[in-house]
């Protein structure tokens, strides 16, 4: 394998790894550290992750429990978690954050599989940018004589597997959490 298609696997492999990432911060109605993996709190003037900020764990299936590290952030980041619209309702006990999610209904399950279906579509669309991006490169070097068009077809071949291996990928993840969303 060239070294041009291992460079464009890695790159996919990284939209892949998002991808799943992206897929764990959609709600199924249980808990999971992941929902909150997105939330972005106002600290002295910038944004920073919540994970900087507090220890997120799980309490029961519906419930997640946010230990903020400094108490002078406990409002700032229960404001952060209200308005990371999960739906979800949080009472402060003291430097803690309780987060309850609500019982998905079936058209909010059907609402998170539109957005699931959606971001699997815009990954898929990243990892066919990045072949795109790779074929561009290889058709100027075969121009300027660098790779031969045998090379430039081997590279192709094999950039088309790779390509077709990732988006797999990507739809087995979506599929999953297809399959857990629609699961009552």
């Amino acid at each position: 394998m060239h070294d041009v298609v291992k460079n464009a696997k890695a790159d996919m492999a990284k939209v892949v790894e998002r991808a799943k990432d992206g897929f764990s911060g959609i709600s199924a109605g249980r808990a999971n550290p992941g929902l909150l993996s997105r939330v972005q709190v106002d600290y002295f003037g910038s944004r920073v992750p919540l994970q900087q900020l507090a220890n997120v764990n799980v309490l029961d299936s519906r419930s997640l429990s946010v230990a903020v590290y400094d108490k002078n952030n406990v409002t700032a980041v229960e404001k952060a978690i209200s308005q990371a619209d999960l739906g979800a309702n949080t009472s402060s006990e003291g430097q803690t954050i309780r987060v309850t999610l609500p019982s998905l209904t079936q058209e909010r399950r059907h609402d998170f599989v539109k957005l699931a279906k959606q971001k699997a579509e815009e990954f898929r669309i990243e990892v066919r940018g990045v072949r795109q991006k790779v074929r561009q490169d290889v058709t100027e070097k075969t121009n300027s004589k660098k790779f031969s068009e045998t090379d430039q077809h081997s590279i192709f071949k094999d950039l088309d597997s790779v390509t077709h291996e990732h988006i797999e990928q990507i739809d087995k993840a979506f599929l999953a959490k297809e399959a857990e969303l629609r699961e009552v």
